[in-house]
């Protein structure tokens, strides 16, 4: 597979495990995208932002993050966002639009990706919310970032 040259980034976002809870306020919401766009790895015009949660979180979540350029997914049940997420990735053409994945979960289940990403030459980063991340996704994503709620709390007084 032929390593794309762009800055392009697919954002792989679960909202739930990022707020380590699965029901948060609007506020909370809005202020944690401001601390994902403007600490922890940006958005680029051009990048591809994939959203999920359950319908429980998806009530509040929706209407807070902005309504341009997310691509919403919501599944239910026992890790379902994380399955929401895994399905909206198709690798071999992933692989070919991006340069970068970046994964906001903590959850091991999105190790294997990580390593599949990186051996198709994509730089795989990893923004961890609250909670302990498994050691196997730690390992499997080369950087991070850590955006803990002091820093939501800072966005959300500031505007």
């Amino acid at each position: 597979m032929n390593r794309v040259e762009n800055n392009r980034t697919l954002h792989l976002v679960d909202i739930e495990n990022a707020l380590g809870r699965p029901v948060a306020t609007a506020d909370e919401v809005r202020a944690f995208w401001r601390a994902y766009r403007e600490f922890a790895v940006g958005v680029g015009e051009h990048d591809h932002v994939v959203v999920a949660s359950s319908s429980i979180m998806a009530k509040v979540a929706w209407f807070a993050l902005p309504q341009a350029g997310i691509q919403r997914r919501v599944k239910d049940g026992k890790d379902g966002a994380d399955h929401a997420l895994l399905a909206s990735v198709d690798l071999d053409r992933d692989a070919a639009r991006f340069s970068r994945l970046v994964i906001t979960s903590g959850d091991h289940i999105f190790a294997p990706l990580a390593r599949d990403a990186r051996a198709a030459g994509m730089r795989v980063h990893q923004v961890i919310g609250n909670g302990t991340p498994s050691r196997e996704l730690l390992n499997a994503c080369p950087t991070r970032t850590w955006l803990r709620p002091a820093a939501h709390r800072a966005l959300r007084d500031r505007y």
